[in-house]
This record gives structure tokens, sequence and C-alpha cells, in this order.
């Protein structure tokens, strides 16, 4: 939810999110949820939890405290035959 700048009541066009530098960014489109210094420190929290390679690129996934990825649901899923 806090990777959207639509929190911050901002609208961006399609073909904004896609190119990154073109389009249309409206200001004050939907009524702000957070303001802009909690966001930017959500930003820095996310980005570094981010998974790295060895050459120093993101990967996407959440790391924890081990450096390995995290996963949230261990135990919640069984197979339905054997009950394991």
């Amino acid at each position: 939810m806090l990777l959207s700048r639509a929190v911050l009541g901002e609208r961006v066009s399609l073909l904004a999110s896609r190119n990154q530098n073109s389009g249309e960014t409206r200001l004050n489109y939907y009524p702000a949820i957070v303001d802009a210094e909690l966001w930017q420190a959500a930003q820095a929290a996310i980005s570094a939890r981010r998974g790295k390679t060895a050459d120093g690129k993101t990967t996407g996934k959440f790391q924890g405290p081990t450096g390995k990825v995290v996963n949230l649901f261990p135990g919640l899923v069984s197979d339905i035959t054997t009950g394991e």
C-alpha cells in the first residue's frame, strides 16, 4: 500500500507510471492519508529490507535478519491428502 503515491493524494497516469518520466501527475487528486515525511520514511525502510544480488542489483524480495528471504506464512498451508 505504501508503494503507491496515491496515499499522498497524488494520481499518476498509467503512462507516467510505465515510463517513469512522461505522463501526468495530479497533486491533491485524492485525500492524503499519510504525509510526505512518513511516506519517505516508509520508502527508506522498504528499500533497506529489499535483497541485493552479488553485483548490487535489487531483487525485490524482502530479507529477514539472517539475510534469507522471509516466508510470512510458514505452517499455514497443508496438504489435504496427508494433513501435513
